[in-house]
This record gives C-alpha cells, structure tokens and sequence, in this order.
C-alpha cells in the first residue's frame, strides 16, 4: 500500500519473429489507500504498458467493515480487509478497463517497445484528480485467491507469460 508513486513490474520479451501479440491482459485486486479504511476515498490509478499511458482505474474507496475472504486471522480487522477485481486488457481494437473502452493503445503500439521484457506501471500520481492512494492485494489477502495476473495472447492464444497464474475461487 502506498499514497502515491508507482509500482513497476518487468515480464520477460519471449516473442518470436513470427508471432504477434493478439492480447494483452492484466487481472488484479485493488483499493485505495486510507489511514485504517474508508469506503469513501476516491483514487484514480493510472496504468502504463512500455511507458505508454493505457487508462485509469477509478477506485471508489479502501474497504473494511468486514474481514477480507482470505485475510489471516492476525490481519487486524480495523485495517483494509478486501479490493475490487479490475481488468485491464489491451487488443488490436484498444484499451478496455473493466469491460469498457479506455483509450486508443493498441497490442501493436505495446509491441514496438524494443526492450528484453514488458514494463507494467501502476500507481497513483501526487496531481491526480483523485489522489487516495493504493492497496494491492495478493494470494491468501482480500477476497481473491490470486496475485497480480498478467496474460499475453500471442497469434494462437497461447500463453507467453503469466505473473502468479490465476487460482480458483473460493
């Protein structure tokens, strides 16, 4: 958790000269970030894929009043308990956040990035609209049994690379 900066994390480049990326998705459970919780404390989380700016998830609120699904029992209950599942996919087509169009970064816009590996970027920046920081959540903390899941589609659907592979839900 943190009130403002970004959190960057590096997925190894393992494209051949042949395949093109079809999708590019990334899963994960957020919140905002309040001193104990504070189900009315806006945020706005930026994303960014090679440096470029994909979209922004707006969160409502840092969530508590209950205990997170999968939070130990010594996780203090007067803290953050839980996030909202959020998708952020990126297609030939554009951005989508949550199922909606974002913005105009397309796969082939990521894919001129001529780095070894992908750059993800994600946080809060101190001039945002909303600047009510950030909680991430991972496996055994929040309501998803998940880290931050990261899928590439390459021309046949398959796989390239997967951060913590998705988990089934309790």
């Amino acid at each position: 958790w943190f009130n403002y900066g970004y959190l960057e994390y590096r997925i190894p480049r393992t494209l051949t000269g042949e395949e093109t990326l079809e999708e590019f998705i990334i899963n994960l459970e957020l919140c905002s970030e309040a001193l104990g919780y504070n189900e009315d404390w806006p945020s706005d989380v930026f994303f960014q894929i090679n440096d470029l700016d994909i979209g922004t998830v707006h969160l409502l609120g840092d969530y508590g009043g209950r205990r997170g699904r999968l939070n130990p029992k010594w996780w203090n209950v007067s803290s953050t308990q839980y996030g909202l599942l959020h998708w952020i996919k990126v297609t030939p087509q554009g951005t989508f956040i949550d199922g909606q169009y974002e913005s105009s970064v397309t796969t082939k816009d990521i894919q001129k990035w001529n780095k070894p590996y992908w750059s993800i970027k994600f946080g809060v920046r101190k001039d945002a609209e909303y600047c009510g920081g950030l909680n991430l959540f991972g496996k055994q903390f929040g309501d998803f049994n998940q880290g931050i899941v990261c899928e590439l589609r390459i021309n046949n659907n398959s796989k390239e690379s997967t951060l913590n592979p998705p988990q089934a839900e309790n």
